[in-house]
């Protein structure tokens, strides 16, 4: 099973390149798992298209800073991020373009050796954040949700030795605030489990699936699958990645298919 899991996992991920064109969840490659280096800022563009034809297009600028703690050991340490969208929408009938909301996040990180790490390695992460209502609420193709969202994270992922597998979990619980409209829409939880590991000395993918539930019963099922390339000669500088998600089964939620390319540099200054 060990020797046929990465090129099952590499002809999924051909496979949804061919079939559908960008929407992307919170699970990635090595999820929880601090980067290389202190900084690092990401470009992350997605398109997708849902059952009823609108089209978005978001390109997402995010900036972290994550380390770990002096004399820690690598295994306990802190992180804050800033995310700044702008998106592009458009529906047969109408259009939009402009800033979305705004999300802070910030909280401590870990890793944890199993039976001295003979077992492989627990990297986690547990975050507070905000997302802010700055992008156009008022539109008739919004770009933000006109209200302040507390959002609780917590991510994990396992590495196994020599970090040739891994799985990866995430979860979230969004406590939604009022509208600009004087509505406190159903508060929301999302959840994620994603599977995979090394199929080249460059490359690693995943697959698995996500859910997105809403107070008053509304929820959407996904599929993902997804690759990040780490080029060997400088896998500390930069590294490329590419998802695709589509929505298997819903209620009250569109299902659409989304498309996701991320290019990510690695900095310390």
């Amino acid at each position: 099973m060990k020797k046929i899991l990465p090129y099952v996992l590499a002809g999924m991920t051909a496979v949804c390149g061919v079939l559908y064109p960008v929407r992307a969840s919170a699970e990635t490659v090595l999820r929880a798992v601090k980067g290389p280096t202190r900084y690092q800022v990401d470009n992350r563009l997605s398109y997708s298209k849902n059952n009823k034809d609108v089209e978005t297009v978001q390109d997402v600028l995010i900036m972290k800073d994550w380390r770990y703690d002096k004399n820690s050991g690598r295994k306990h340490g802190g992180m804050f991020s800033v995310s700044i969208p702008h998106k592009s929408i458009q529906s047969p009938a109408t259009s939009n373009e402009g800033l979305g909301d705004i999300s802070v996040y910030g909280g401590p990180i870990g890793r944890i050796p199993i039976n001295d790490g003979k077992n492989g390695d627990l990297h986690w992460a547990i975050t507070e954040g905000i997302t802010l209502p700055t992008g156009d609420f008022n539109a008739k193709l919004p770009l933000g949700n006109g209200r302040l969202d507390i959002k609780n994270n917590i991510a994990a992922t396992w590495l196994s030795p020599g970090q040739k597998h891994e799985v990866d979990f995430a979860a979230e619980f969004t406590l939604t605030g009022r509208n600009k409209k004087g509505v406190n829409p159903p508060n929301e939880f999302y959840t994620g489990l994603v599977g995979g590991g090394k199929i080249s000395k460059d490359l690693r993918a995943v697959a698995g699936f996500t859910e997105s539930y809403r107070g008053n019963g509304d929820f959407i099922r996904n599929f993902r699958v997804g690759a990040r390339y780490i080029p060997r000669r400088n896998p500390k500088g930069w590294n490329l990645e590419t998802y695709c998600e589509n929505g298997l089964k819903g209620k009250g939620i569109s299902e659409a298919t989304t498309y996701y390319f991320f290019y990510r540099r690695n900095r310390n200054f």
